[in-house]
């Protein structure tokens, strides 16, 4: 397992709020990313990081994922 973090950009607040989870992969914390994007309407995007490294980042509008996993 490996440590993600999960950074959402809201459209209701200038500061982001992020969550902290373990997952198996990159494929697993991309589905816990447009689930945790899914739960509170007022977040627009989500960066998902492993340590110093971006994976990728999400935003909900377009519904697609905005950089490559990896």
């Amino acid at each position: 397992m490996r440590a993600y973090t999960f950074y959402f950009a809201d459209r209701l607040s200038p500061v982001e709020s992020f969550d902290i989870a373990e997952c198996k992969d990159d494929a697993e914390a991309l589905e816990r990313a447009s689930e945790l994007l899914g739960r509170e309407p007022e977040r627009v995007a989500v960066e998902v990081w492993h340590g110093a490294q971006q994976i990728f980042a999400f935003e909900r509008d377009c519904n697609r994922q905005m950089s490559g996993v990896g």
